[in-house]
């Protein structure tokens, strides 16, 4: 019988231990951010998701990606859930929030597919 593995991948955070308290879901999971912290020489002062973006595949001057991506933090994130938590039918934080994590998650798709092309020690694999 063939077992099915599951990577969840993110950038820092206590994702594996939220997977495992909250939905009782044990995937493994890899931290881009460790990953970038530990192997990425590159001339920026932080390893934050935009900062890394930004250095590996270019700042984007879109109104679109400015709001979602850009001028969006945690802070305002849980504002927005806790919007939607208040009254479920509110469409504007909704559709706010689900652009904030498209963003997130296409920054993050394209970090993956630069992160392989950097040249790095040979004791460093990407898996």
């Amino acid at each position: 019988m063939q077992r099915k593995i599951t990577f969840s991948f993110h950038w820092g955070g206590a994702d594996r231990k939220l997977l495992k308290e909250e939905l009782n879901y044990d995937a493994r999971t890899l931290n881009l951010l460790y990953r970038v912290q530990v192997s990425l020489v590159a001339p920026i002062s932080s390893a934050t998701l935009r900062d890394v973006h930004d250095v590996l595949c270019g700042h984007k001057e879109d109104e679109w990606w400015k709001k979602s991506f850009y001028e969006m933090d945690g802070f305002y994130k849980r504002t927005l859930c806790n919007r939607i938590l208040k009254d479920p039918n509110d469409l504007s934080a909704r559709k706010e929030l689900m652009d904030a994590n498209k963003a997130d998650l296409i920054a993050l798709g394209r970090i993956i597919q630069e992160l392989p092309k950097l040249h790095t020690s040979s004791h460093l694999q990407w898996v």
